[in-house]
């Protein structure tokens, strides 16, 4: 028989008012595995609660615009993984199943995340070279009630940030080439013709100068 006094999210709003935040559990109805978020009704008549289930909370990140080689986990405060997304299957993880322990995941991104430790608030960003390519690594704690913490974690190559910049410098280079190619030839026949017509002006003023004036003079 179903007893909401007897599941967690019941209790656990009534041993730490206003808000509880369970572990994740199976519920009752669904059989789901999720998390309950409950607070005590006023003069303690009942208590409220949602739920959030982890295969809701993986399409919520499957839904998340990334780039195409990042990834994103959320742990638990026993640093296992609620959901995991990433467009990319470079990073060994696969359909990680959820509440797995970080730590069993063969995979050295996640190792990463899972051993980031320490560094006070503004230890939320770092660069750790991987398989000899360096990544962009960010963490953050969120500890929305006493007594619950989640993790979340992303990582992407650091490729993807410069590439942009590379492409942009690299479209320069191309206009500028592509200028000097059109301009210099101009340039080029340009001096030319001013040095033939400043040439002929020089014989001219020679001529002039020596009073001849038999000689032809050029327009």
């Amino acid at each position: 028989d179903y007893h909401p006094t007897q599941r967690p999210w019941y209790g656990g709003a009534k041993q730490a008012p206003p808000v509880a935040i369970t572990e994740p559990y199976i519920f009752a109805s669904s059989q789901a595995l999720g998390l309950t978020v409950s607070s005590p009704l006023r003069e303690g008549v009942g208590v409220a609660g949602a739920d959030l289930s982890l295969s809701a909370l993986q399409r919520f990140l499957a839904g998340t615009a990334l780039t195409p080689e990042s990834a994103i986990v959320v742990l638990d405060r026993g640093n296992r993984i609620l959901a995991y997304h990433s467009a990319s299957s470079a990073y060994g993880v696969g359909a990680v199943a959820a509440l797995t322990p970080i730590s069993s995941v063969p995979s050295p991104h996640l190792a990463v995340l899972g051993n980031w430790r320490g560094g006070g608030a503004d230890d939320t960003r770092r660069i750790v070279e991987v398989g000899g390519e360096k990544f962009v690594f960010a963490h953050h704690t969120y500890r929305p009630v006493p007594g619950a913490e989640f993790r979340v974690g992303t990582f992407a190559p650091m490729r993807e940030f410069s590439g942009p910049i590379v492409e942009a410098r690299n479209q320069v280079i191309y206009v500028m080439l592509a200028f000097l190619l059109l301009v210099v030839p101009l340039a080029v026949v340009g001096a030319r013709r001013v040095g033939r017509a400043l040439a002929s002006l020089a014989a001219d003023s020679e001529r002039i100068k020596n009073l001849d004036f038999y000689g032809e003079v050029k327009d």
